[in-house]
C-alpha cells in the first residue's frame, strides 16, 4: 500500500473520531517524508487538527497538552519525540494516567513516531499503546537509496550535522527491500554503518566496518577517500588502545599511530587537499597531545594556522593557536608560548562559540606566566578564563584554571579567596562526577555535561541507598493525607544533602501521576517571606511570569499558588529549618509564619500542595508550637505524629559499600575491593551503621592522598589518621601563621566530655587571648578568616542566634577527636604562660632590690642631675637666639632683593628663612609672620602690576 492510501486513511480515522478520545500511532521514520505527510493530511482532512512540538524540558504528555491546549480543539497531532532526553519516563506516566486522556481529551490524538519511538511506547506503555491503531508510511527504494547517497556525502565531506536515529532506521529499511547493491555504493554504506557503531561507542564493529568498506577503497585510485577512511579507523583504533583510566600510551602502540597520521596526512597533500590536513588537526591535534608528540603537533598546528588564515575561518584559527601554543608550553618554550597565547586571545572575538578556546588560551598564557614568575599577571589571566565559567562538555579545563588560581592566591597569602576557589572546584568536580567524594560539605545534584542546565540526582544519593528515601518522599508527596512532611536527623547525617541532591531534582524531573512539581527551597529565614516569594519567582515557568508580577503580600501569594495548580504541584521546601528558630525567637513572628502554612494547606483550591520542613532532631520539639495554632489542625495527629515525621538515619554498611562502589567506579579514583571492605568495617565500628558525613570525609582524605590500596591504607594507621589528616588540610587552608590560632581554635569548640559546645565569637576570642600573645586586633581580623574557612569547609556551624551568632563542630566524633589532638599544644601554651608569669615574677623581685640599694645614689645623683640640666638649659636657650638673628637676618635680606627688583632671589631667601622656621618647634607668632609676609611678596603680584614680573610660571 502506497503513502496515499494510507494518508486517507488516516484523514478518515481522524474525521471519524470527532467528539471522543482516539489514540493514532502515525509511523514514518523520516522527518522530510513527515513534514510532507502532515501538510498532505491538513489538505485532505476537514478539519482542522492542531500541531504540538514537544520541547526537551517536557516532562508528563497529558501537562504538555493541558498546558498549550485548555480550549476545546477538533484533532491534536504531536511532533518532536526526537529531542526528549527520557522518552521512557514520558510514556510510563502516559501509561500511568490513560484514564486522564480519555477523560479529559476528547479529541483524536496523532503521535507521529518512528520504529525505535514505537518500541519504546510498546515497552513503557503497553495498555496505552493497546488503545490505539498504528499507520504505516514508508520510503520507496529509489527515494531510500538518493537519501543514503546525500547522507554519505555529507559525512565524507566532515558534515556531521546526520539524524543518527534516521541513519539506523534507513540502513535497516535498505536490508528489508533485499536488493543487490553496487560495490561503491555498498562499500560507502559500511562506512555509514561504521559511522553509526562508531558513535554509540562500539570500538570493535565500526572498525570491522571501516575495514571493510577500506577493502573495496584501497584498490582505487581515489586518494582522497582512502585518506578519509583510514583518518576513521585511526581514531577508532587509537580509542581503542587508551588505556582507561587514562595512563601513558604504550610506547610500541603510539609509534604506529603517529606513523598512520603520517600516512593519512600524505595521502591528503598528494590529493591536493591541504584544508583536509588543517581541518584533521581538530581530531590529530588531541591524539598527537596524547601521545606527547610535540614537535609533530607543533608543525601539524602551523601548517593549519596558515591556511586557516588565508580561510579567515576564525573557529578553526582559535583552535590552531592553541595547540601551537600547548605545543610550545610542553617544550618549555615558556615565552613563545605566552606570546603565542595573547595572540590567539587577540583575533577571538567575544562569542559564545569561542569560549572555550579563548578560556583554554587564557589558561595557557596564566601557566607560561607562572613559570616565567610573572604571578600577578598570571592570577589576572586566571580571573579572566574563570569569568567566562563552565563550558559544555568541558568542567575539567574550568577545574584546572580553579586549581591553579587557588595555589597562586595561597601563595599571595590571600588565603580566604584561595580556598574559596578550592570550594568552587571541589563543588564542581562533584557535580560533573569529576570527583568521588566531597568531605563535610553538602552535595549538590548532578550535572549533565551534554545538558549543563540540566541537574539530576546526583550519584552520592543514588548509590548509598538514600534513593530509597527520595522515593519514599515523593511517594508521600503523591498521597492525599500527607500534606506537610517533616524531614529529621542527627547533625551530619546528610539532611540537607538529601534534599538538595536527591529530592529538589527528583521533583523536577519526575511527575508525580499526572502533575509535573514546582519545588520552591528556602534556607534563610531572616525575611522568610520575602525570602520565599523570591524564591517562587525565579522557579516560575514563564507562561505564569509577568514582567510586573509581585507577590508582596501573603494573599497574592496564596492567589500565585491557586493559578499554579492547574498546571503544577507546588512544594514548598523549607531546609535547615532550626534556624528559623534562632531568627525568630519571639512568639508573634514564629505564631505568623505557621498561620501562613495553615492558610495554605487549608486552601480547597491548591489541594495538591506539600509542605516540608528539615530541621536537626534536637529541635524538634520546638515544632510543638504550631499545633496550638488552628490553621494548623488540618495536619490531624500532631506535627510529631507518625504521620509526619520522616526520620533520616545512618547508612547500613551495605548500603556505605554500594556508595563507595558507585561514586569511585565513574572516575579515576578505583579503590581495589579489600581496601573498601575494610574501610567500611572501620566506619561501622561497634555502632554498625556509617555516618555520610564520616564517610565523606575518610574517603574525601583518601582521595586527596590517593590511597587505592588496602596495603597503603594499612602504611597511614586507620581511619582516625584520615580524619587528622583532614582536619589538618583545612587547618592548613588558613596560612602558615594561623595554623596555631586555627588549631587552638578547633579545640576550644570542644569540651572536657568530648562534646561541642556552643560558643560565640567573643568567647572564642576570649579563650585565645589566654593563650596567645598577640595584639586583640590581630587576634580578632585572623580569628574572622579562620571562622569563615572552617565554617565554609563544613567543619563547623554558624547558628544565627539573638543577640550573638553561636559556632559549633559539625559533628560530635570529631569533638573528642580532636580534644585528644590538640591537648599538646593547649597544654605547651599554658606552660609558656606560666613560664612568662615566673620570669615577671623574677624580673619584678630583682628589681625591688635594685630600687632599695640606689636610693642612697639616687641623692646624689640627682644633685648632678640638676646642675647638668641649669647647664643644659643656658645652652638651648643662646641656640635659641642665634637661630632668631639668623631668621631676621635673611628675612631682611629677602626684602631688599624684593625691593630692587630681583624677585626671583628674593624667592629663594624666602623659602629658606621658611624652611628654618619650620624645624624650630619653640618659634612664636613674632618670629613666623615676617617670614610668612616675605614669602607671599616674592611669589604673588602686587596690585597693578605686570604678569612677566611673576617669579614663578603658571602661578
Amino acid at each position: 500500500m502506497n503513502n496515499s492510501q494510507q494518508l486517507e486513511d488516516l484523514a478518515w480515522s481522524i474525521e471519524a473520531s470527532q467528539g471522543e478520545f482516539k489514540l493514532i500511532l502515525a509511523k514514518c521514520n523520516y522527518l522530510n517524508l513527515q513534514n510532507q505527510l502532515i501538510q498532505e493530511l491538513q489538505k485532505v482532512c476537514e478539519i482542522e487538527i492542531q500541531i504540538l512540538r514537544l520541547q526537551a524540558s517536557e516532562r508528563t504528555l497529558y501537562n504538555a497538552i493541558q498546558e498549550e491546549f485548555n480550549q476545546e480543539i477538533a484533532a491534536l497531532m504531536i511532533v518532536g519525540w526526537e529531542s526528549l532526553p527520557n522518552l521512557s519516563k514520558m510514556f510510563s506516566s502516559a501509561n500511568q494516567v490513560r484514564e486522564e486522556f480519555r477523560n479529559n481529551c476528547p479529541y483524536p490524538l496523532v503521535l507521529w513516531i518512528n520504529n525505535q519511538i514505537y518500541q519504546q511506547i510498546m515497552e513503557s506503555a503497553p495498555d496505552l499503546e493497546s488503545w490505539g491503531i498504528t499507520i504505516n508510511f514508508s520510503l520507496p527504494f529509489d527515494e531510500l537509496i538518493n537519501l543514503l547517497k546525500s547522507i554519505i556525502d555529507k559525512v565524507l565531506n566532515d558534515d556531521l550535522n546526520v539524524n543518527l536515529q534516521e541513519l539506523e532506521l534507513a540502513l535497516q529499511d535498505l536490508q528489508k527491500y533485499g536488493q543487490d547493491l553496487e560495490p561503491e555504493f555498498e562499500a560507502n554504506c559500511n562506512f555509514l554503518k561504521g559511522f553509526i557503531a562508531y558513535n554509540k561507542k562500539r570500538l570493535d564493529t565500526a572498525i570491522s566496518y571501516y575495514q571493510q568498506s577500506w577493502d573495496f577503497w584501497q584498490k582505487t585510485e581515489n586518494l582522497e577517500i582512502q585518506g578519509k577512511i583510514l583518518y576513521n579507523l585511526t581514531i577508532c583504533n587509537y580509542e581503542k588502545l587508551r588505556p582507561n583510566p587514562p595512563t601513558p600510551f604504550p610506547t610500541r602502540e603510539g609509534g604506529e599511530i603517529i606513523n598512520c597520521i603520517q600516512q593519512i596526512l600524505e595521502k591528503f597533500k598528494n590529493a591536493q587537499r591541504l584544508d583536509l590536513i588543517a581541518n584533521s588537526l581538530s581530531r590529530f591535534g588531541l591524539i598527537l597531545q596524547d601521545l606527547q608528540a610535540w614537535e609533530q603537533l607543533k608543525t601539524l598546528s602551523q601548517q593549519a594556522l596558515e591556511i586557516h588564515q588565508a580561510e579567515n575561518n576564525i573557529l578553526k584559527i582559535a583552535e590552531d593557536y592553541l595547540f601551537l601554543a600547548t605545543a610550545n608550553f610542553e617544550q618549555s618554550n615558556f615565552q613563545e608560548a605566552a606570546k603565542i597565547a595573547n595572540q590567539g586571545i587577540g583575533v577571538i572575538h567575544e562569542l559564545p562559540l569561542l569560549n572555550y578556546y579563548r578560556q583554554s588560551l587564557f589558561l595557557i598564557l596564566a601557566q607560561a606566566q607562572e613559570k616565567l614568575q610573572q604571578y600577578e599577571q598570571a592570577i589576572s589571566s586566571l580571573e579572566f578564563a574563570k569569568d567566562i565559567g563552565v563550558i559544555n562538555n568541558h568542567p575539567k579545563l574550568y577545574v584546572k584554571i580553579l586549581n591553579l588560581l587557588q595555589k597562586l592566591l595561597f601563595q599571595k597569602t590571600e588565603y580566604l579567596k584561595a580556598f574559596n576557589t578550592k570550594l568552587e572546584s571541589r563543588s564542581i568536580e562533584q557535580q560533573f562526577g569529576l570527583r568521588a567524594f566531597i568531605g563535610a560539605g553538602w552535595l549538590k545534584p548532578a550535572k549533565n555535561t551534554s545538558f549543563v542546565n540540566k541537574e539530576n540526582i546526583s550519584p552520592e544519593i543514588e548509590a548509598s541507598g538514600r534513593k530509597i528515601d527520595v522515593d519514599e518522599l515523593l511517594a508521600r508527596i503523591g498521597r492525599t493525607d500527607k500534606k506537610i512532611i517533616v524531614i529529621h536527623g542527627q547533625s551530619g547525617v546528610g539532611k540537607s544533602s538529601l534534599v538538595n541532591a536527591g529530592l529538589i531534582p527528583a521533583l523536577e524531573n519526575k511527575a508525580i501521576g499526572f502533575q509535573d512539581n514546582l519545588p520552591v527551597t528556602i534556607r534563610v529565614y531572616n525575611s522568610w517571606f520575602t525570602e520565599l516569594a523570591k524564591e517562587l519567582l525565579d522557579v516560575l515557568p514563564e507562561n505564569l511570569k509577568s514582567e510586573d508580577l509581585k507577590l508582596d503580600t501573603q494573599e497574592k501569594f496564596v492567589l500565585k499558588l491557586v493559578e499554579i495548580e492547574k498546571y503544577r504541584r507546588t512544594v514548598l521546601i523549607f531546609d535547615q529549618f532550626e534556624e528559623f528558630f534562632f531568627v525568630c525567637p519571639d512568639d508573634k513572628a514564629r505564631t505568623e509564619f505557621f498561620q501562613f502554612l495553615g492558610k495554605c494547606l487549608n486552601n480547597k483550591n491548591i489541594g495538591s500542595l506539600r509542605i516540608i520542613l528539615s530541621l536537626r532532631v534536637d529541635y524538634l520539639h520546638l515544632l510543638l508550637e504550631c499545633d496550638e495554632i488552628s490553621d494548623m489542625n488540618i495536619i490531624g495527629d500532631g506535627i510529631l505524629s507518625k504521620n509526619v515525621l520522616y526520620k533520616l538515619g545512618n547508612l547500613t554498611p551495605e548500603n556505605a559499600k554500594t556508595t563507595i562502589e558507585s561514586l569511585t567506579k565513574k572516575t579515576d579514583f578505583q579503590l581495589e575491593p579489600n581496601l573498601i571492605k575494610r574501610l567500611v568495617e572501620d566506619l561501622a565500628g561497634e555502632v554498625g551503621s556509617v555516618r555520610p558525613i564520616e564517610l565523606q570525609v575518610v574517603g574525601a582524605q583518601l582521595e586527596t592522598e590517593n590511597i587505592t590500596t588496602l596495603a597503603a591504607y594499612q602504611q597511614i594507621g586507620n581511619k582516625q589518621e584520615l580524619v587528622k589528616s583532614y582536619l589538618g588540610e583545612i587547618v592548613n587552608d588558613c596560612g602558615k601563621k594561623n595554623q596555631e590560632l586555627a588549631e587552638l581554635l578547633l579545640y576550644f569548640l570542644t569540651d572536657e566530655q568530648g562534646t561541642r559546645p556552643l560558643k560565640t565569637k567573643a568567647e572564642l576570642e576570649e579563650n585565645l587571648q589566654s593563650l596567645l600573645e598577640r595584639d586583640k586586633n590581630e587576634t580578632e581580623n585572623n580569628l574572622d578568616l579562620v571562622l569563615e574557612i572552617f565554617v565554609k569547609s563544613g567543619l563547623v556551624v554558624l547558628l544565627p542566634e539573638n543577640p550573638c551568632d553561636r559556632y559549633q563542630l559539625v559533628h560530635d566524633y570529631l569533638a573528642a577527636f580532636i580534644r585528644q589532638q590538640q591537648e599538646p599544644l593547649s597544654q605547651k601554651l599554658e606552660w609558656e604562660k606560666q613560664q612568662r608569669k615566673i620570669g615577671e615574677a623574677k624580673l619584678n623581685r630583682f628589681l625591688k632590690i635594685a630600687l632599695a640599694g640606689s636610693v642612697a645614689a639616687g641623692i646624689a645623683l640627682t644633685l648632678l642631675t640638676v646642675t647638668a640640666w641649669n647647664a643644659a638649659k643656658r645652652a638651648e636657650t643662646q641656640k635659641q637666639q642665634a637661630d632668631i638673628n639668623e631668621i631676621q637676618a635673611l628675612t631682611k635680606s629677602s626684602e631688599a632683593m624684593f625691593a630692587s627688583g630681583e624677585r626671583g632671589n628674593a624667592l629663594i631667601e624666602a623659602l629658606r628663612v621658611n624652611q628654618k622656621v619650620k624645624l624650630a618647634s619653640w618659634a612664636t607668632l613674632d618670629t613666623q609672620e615676617p617670614t610668612t609676609v616675605a614669602l607671599s611678596q616674592a611669589v604673588y603680584l602686587q596690585r597693578n602690576e605686570k604678569p612677566e614680573n611673576k617669579a614663578l610660571c603658571g602661578i
